[in-house]
């Protein structure tokens, strides 16, 4: 499984207050791929992106580029969007 922590400082008038908001959830569970590293975690206008390398083992040649969307309240499935080396040999 891959979760995410997040935590932002609200803004107000434009002074930054000390409180944060703070959350952490689960993305998928269980993970498309055996492993997972190098995660990072974006906000767009649309909702949050998280992005991480997955396959069986960190510079393994099936090791691809997941992301993950969240929109409202809820994680989207995970698509891998750069295939690994060993999905794009031919023959």
């Amino acid at each position: 499984m891959i979760g995410f922590g997040l935590c932002a400082f609200a803004q107000r008038g434009g002074f930054a207050r000390a409180e944060a908001i703070c959350e952490s959830s689960f993305i998928c569970d269980p993970l498309p791929t055996p492993q997972c590293h190098a995660s990072s975690i974006a906000e767009t206008p649309a909702g949050l992106v998280v992005a991480w390398f997955g396959g069986t083992q960190e510079q393994n040649p099936d090791v691809g580029i997941w992301v993950a969307r969240r929109l409202g309240n809820k994680w989207l499935a995970p698509t891998e969007v750069v295939m690994s080396y060993s999905s794009c040999k031919s023959g």
